[in-house]
């Protein structure tokens, strides 16, 4: 079961949602039920964001409660980015949440070449915590924008360039 809740106007925007698992075989994903808080707020050429998520397991699955916060400065052609990424372990008190913690801060460059293409240069660096190997977008499913592999506990940084089109 998911539900979601929006609000927005021309400033503000605010959704929160709810997702159960336990209909479903939660022991194929592990996670059993997440629930998550956005909002983001647009003054001019500044845009704040805040997301938080909070995960609940199965009890064979390590839940991840996180937070975000993002902010994007434009100017003209030119957008200027920065966001700080909290990733903590969520094992109900258990031994599962010590030293399990990540977090990731990132600096980005936008130019729009267009209203449908731009270049994008962006750098992220990411603290482990002695257990923790968090990857970049947090997960070595994303291979293709993940950092290299690092043993637990070592830092990671990534410096990417990317041409985009939207159509």
């Amino acid at each position: 079961m998911n539900a979601a809740v929006t609000w927005s106007n021309n400033a503000f925007y605010v959704a929160a949602g709810y997702y159960d698992y336990s209909l479903a075989d939660a022991t194929l994903n592990g996670l059993g039920s997440a629930m998550k808080l956005s909002a983001m707020a647009t003054f001019g050429g500044f845009k704040v964001a805040a997301t938080y998520e909070d995960q609940s397991g199965d009890g064979n699955f390590l839940a991840m409660d996180t937070a975000n916060l993002a902010g994007m400065f434009t100017m003209g052609n030119h957008q200027f980015a920065l966001s700080y990424s909290m990733y903590m372990a969520d094992g109900s008190g258990t031994t599962l949440d010590v030293n399990e913690d990540c977090s990731m801060i990132g600096a980005g460059y936008f130019y729009n070449l267009s209203k449908t293409q731009a270049v994008k240069v962006v750098y992220n660096q990411i603290e482990n915590d002695s257990l923790s190997n968090c990857m970049g977008r947090m997960s070595a499913s994303s291979a293709s924008h993940a950092l290299t592999s690092t043993a637990n506990g070592n830092s990671a940084t990534g410096f990417q360039v990317q041409m985009s089109s939207s159509f």
